[in-house]
């Protein structure tokens, strides 16, 4: 998927926002925080110029050690919660909504391209290989060219479960059951859930969540 489309413009623009998020902070937020603990503290602080320590606020020298200390670590959450906290707060959930896969739905609708994944059969493996037959579905009104299902997922606790169909065409509007072939490198007996991808035009179109039982 190298074509550059709804989904991954946010992404820049998601990460541009981060960047100028940073400058933002150290710029104005951190110092506005600093200046405020500072005068909670009634001691002044300063941005220390000093090499060894360039950047991290500080008292000044007829300060308490005590209030010396209480400025260093609220100096110290803050930068964290200000760079990493907020990477972490922004990207978390942005990273498990794109592993849904509904923005690409959303980009599909927005787009008028849109092509979902409708019910996924899958039956008991045994000998490590089985044959899911996944309905697939053109949303839109042009044809659907080089799209193909295949497993999402590659994890250990369904025993390296992967399968990829051949590659088909979709007619607008049509509705077609597609033969996804599926195999394990090693038996892990039980149910199991995995996810399926359905992609055109090299473009991720839907993902959905399916389960399948390994025979003892």
């Amino acid at each position: 998927m190298d074509q550059l489309g709804l989904v991954e413009i946010a992404g820049i623009v998601v990460v541009i926002c981060l960047i100028a998020w940073q400058f933002v902070f150290f710029e104005f937020v951190r110092p506005r925080i600093m200046e405020r603990i500072g005068c909670r503290l009634s001691v002044g602080v300063h941005e220390s110029l000093a090499a060894w320590d360039a950047g991290v606020y500080d008292t000044e020298d007829s300060a308490p050690v005590r209030k010396t200390a209480t400025v260093a670590l609220a100096d110290f959450a803050v930068t964290i919660f200000g760079t990493v906290g907020v990477f972490a707060v922004v990207s978390i959930p942005l990273f498990l909504l794109a592993e849904s896969g509904l923005p690409h739905r959303w980009e599909g609708r927005l787009t008028k391209t849109a092509a979902r994944i409708g019910d996924v059969t899958v039956p008991a493996m045994t000998g490590g290989r089985a044959v899911a037959s996944v309905m697939v579905r053109n949303e839109a009104s042009d044809p659907m060219r080089a799209c193909r299902v295949a497993v999402t997922d590659y994890r250990a606790q369904n025993g390296y479960l992967t399968g990829a169909s051949d590659w088909f065409e979709l007619a607008a509007g049509t509705t077609k059951s597609i033969a996804l072939p599926l195999r394990v490198t090693t038996r892990v007996p039980g149910t199991h859930d995995f996810r399926v991808s359905l992609e055109c035009g090299e473009r991720l179109k839907d993902r959905a969540a399916a389960i399948i039982t390994v025979a003892r």
